[in-house]
């Protein structure tokens, strides 16, 4: 609990800065997509409750992320961010059979 709260009391000062310096952020416009697999996934968990943990945790993954591609949660470029961020040319290069 007490993280929860140092985390808000630190979003205040930020979030004042950003709103400051950057504008105002469009909270529903950026929050609606993981909230609602958010909630797929838990629901989706819940109803495997009985499943093992180390198990259903994979699950829970799999859920949210095909839940934010199937409602358009990744733009192109958020992709493009994470394509240059992960090494993944230098992983293919060193993959056998890719040189």
């Amino acid at each position: 609990m007490v993280t929860i709260l140092s985390e808000l009391v630190l979003l205040l000062p930020f979030y004042y800065a950003v709103r400051k310096h950057l504008g105002p952020l469009p909270w529903l416009s950026l929050l609606w997509q993981p909230v609602v697999a958010s909630a797929v996934m838990a629901a989706v968990m819940w109803l495997l409750r009985e499943i093992p943990w180390p198990l259903l945790i994979p699950v829970g993954g799999a859920v949210y992320l095909a839940v934010l591609a199937l409602i358009g949660g990744f733009r192109q470029p958020d992709m493009d961010l994470v394509g240059r961020l992960l090494p993944v040319a230098s992983i293919r290069a060193r993959l056998p059979g890719r040189r």
